[in-house]
């Protein structure tokens, strides 16, 4: 476990710690069971808007798990490409 830093010194433990550009404001990740929580001090971090970051996690996360369950499925990635508004859209081909 690593030390996750706040406000006034205050600290607590996480898996993973992340540091920002706010100097001795960290953000952490820390598991819970099958799921991982997300500790920080966000009135320290000036930077990084929490509900954007969970969405952009959640986003990439999603992207992995569908990118793995396809090419187990026999797909393979032909194209890739990013929309203005973060949408992925992805083209696929499967051989048969």
């Amino acid at each position: 476990n690593s030390v996750v830093s706040g406000f006034s010194g205050n600290t607590t433990r996480a898996e993973l710690v992340v540091s920002t550009r706010n100097r001795g404001y960290d953000i952490g990740f820390r598991k819970e069971g099958d799921t991982y929580s997300l500790v920080a001090d966000w009135f320290g971090i000036r930077d990084i808007q929490k509900d954007e970051l969970i969405a952009q996690l959640s986003q990439r996360y999603a992207y992995h798990v569908v990118r793995a369950k396809l090419q187990q499925s026999g797909f393979s990635l032909v194209e890739e490409t990013e929309q203005q508004d973060r949408t992925i859209h992805l083209v696929l081909r499967r051989m048969t």
